[in-house]
């Protein structure tokens, strides 16, 4: 059944995403967290970057693509603030779920997305989880300013 979901969840609409991750996070309570997680990071990932792709394409386009591709990063904002907000809600509710998904992150703190970082700010508003997530952040921000210098 995941690996199913995570076949549809690439081809699937923008506004579409929302549902399907809260339905997702609510199938992890059931087991496969880890793989669930996996899936929904890297579905948000892979449209961060094609998003930043597009943006940086933004020189090469008329004015009409570039209009639409600026509407396409406002609704990625806008869909990837609503799972933030159900990601906010499943780890209130279900403590495994929440220390997971941080150890999950650790394991990507060397190469953390736009999405995963703001998903640890977003998890650092729980109190639960607020010291962890921002040790997370801490150190990923370590590691990428030692390698830029």
């Amino acid at each position: 059944v995941v690996s199913r979901i995570a076949k549809e969840a690439r081809s699937m609409e923008l506004q579409e995403l929302p549902p399907l991750v809260y339905q997702m996070l609510l199938l992890s309570t059931h087991g496969h967290r880890t793989q669930i997680l996996r899936i929904i990071l890297s579905v948000f990932t892979e449209l961060d970057e094609r998003c930043s792709i597009a943006l940086g394409d933004n020189a090469r386009m008329s004015q009409d693509e570039v209009t639409e591709s600026t509407f396409e990063e406002s609704e990625l904002v806008q869909v990837e603030g609503i799972v933030m907000l159900h990601f906010e809600f499943a780890v209130k509710q279900d403590m495994a779920l929440g220390q997971e998904l941080l150890r999950v992150l650790k394991l990507r703190v060397c190469d953390l997305a736009p999405f995963e970082a703001a998903l640890l700010l977003s998890l650092s508003r729980v109190p639960r989880y607020e010291s962890k997530a921002m040790d997370v952040l801490r150190k990923a921000a370590e590691q990428d300013f030692a390698h830029q210098c």
